[in-house]
């Protein structure tokens, strides 16, 4: 089962922070149109799913602790450096964190980096009973402070749970 759905959306930033764009993706990252752009402003967007609503089961939740599979993708510009920002928590009924996923913020520099589709992933295991949340934020700028959208692409983002 994939949660997909998990509710609203939130970005903390102003409204022109970010926009979502089409582009052909020619990189071994899985073949999807949309992806977010950010611009010279921090902009982090953020999705919350409720694994109940979902469908989960508490008792299989709190017994099996289903691993919790998180997979993005991102790339820089060839004119304009960025940052990039990912913070992946399982959360308790009271949205209190149980366990987190934050690497290390990335800076790219076209100047010296390869500004290629990126993936970061990784996969929760035992982490306790009470799983009822995930938030998922990722995000960024750009480093040049450009106006417009210059700063980090996003795409290719998933949450999987192992039934």
């Amino acid at each position: 089962m994939e949660a997909t759905s998990g509710g609203p959306r939130t970005c903390r930033g102003t409204a022109d922070t970010f926009t979502v764009m089409t582009q052909s993706l020619n990189t071994s990252a899985p073949l999807l149109m949309s992806i977010s752009v950010h611009c010279s402003r921090p902009c982090l967007k953020r999705q919350l799913i409720d694994l109940l609503a979902e469908g989960y089961d508490p008792e299989h939740l709190d017994i099996v602790q289903p691993g919790v599979n998180v997979e993005d993708w991102y790339c820089g510009r060839t004119d304009c450096g960025c940052i990039y920002k990912l913070t992946v928590s399982l959360l308790d009924e009271g949205q209190e964190i149980i366990t987190e996923f934050k690497p290390d913020e990335v800076t790219l520099d076209p100047d010296c980096d390869d500004c290629s589709w990126r993936k970061v992933s990784h996969t929760f295991t035992d982490y306790g009973p009470g799983l009822r949340f995930i938030s998922f934020e990722h995000g960024g700028q750009d480093t040049k402070y450009w106006q417009g959208w210059f700063g980090v692409r996003v795409t290719g983002s998933s949450v999987t749970v192992d039934l």
